[in-house]
């Protein structure tokens, strides 16, 4: 079981981990343990069917327990994915990633989905679905044609 989760966020997939760094910082900044940060941040969560939505009326989050959360695992994670290439994630990039894709760009309610999956997976564990096997496919290999040749075989009209 991992404790970390990979995650379409801005531009990407990225990965978050909260290491014991940013487990610290994350303490120090919102000034709560980080047991009593997460039962902060999942109140007024709940999963109908599969799907995890937020009751507005129970919520108990200040700002800086949903954002920080982010930052710091998107730091402690340190890469994503962007166009099937993968990037390294810096600090600074992490400050331009939240100010572009995070509130007041989005609904806060996004914020605070992502970091309770942040969270749940530093807290709870989290196993990554395996690939059904019968679904999994070989790639075919890939044809090539000859050099100048705009067809892979010669025109049945040709002399």
């Amino acid at each position: 079981m991992q404790t970390w989760v990979a995650l379409p966020f801005a531009d990407g997939v990225y990965e978050f981990r909260l290491g014991l760094a940013q487990i610290d910082e994350l303490q120090n900044k919102t000034g709560i343990g980080i047991g009593g940060l997460y039962a902060r941040v999942i109140k007024g969560r709940y999963l109908l069917d599969g799907a995890s939505f937020g009751h507005p009326e129970q919520g108990d989050y200040r700002r800086t327990d949903i954002m920080e959360p982010i930052r710091q695992a998107l730091i402690g994670g340190g890469k994503g994915v962007v166009d099937g290439e993968e990037v390294k994630v810096s600090a600074h990039r992490v400050n331009q990633l939240l100010e572009a894709y995070c509130f007041p760009n989005r609904p806060l309610k996004d914020d605070w989905a992502l970091t309770t999956e942040i969270l749940m997976a530093t807290i709870e564990g989290y196993d990554p679905p395996k690939p059904d096997p019968v679904q999994v496919k070989k790639k075919e290999p890939v044809k090539r044609r000859k050099a100048g040749s705009t067809t892979p075989e010669p025109s049945p009209t040709s002399p």
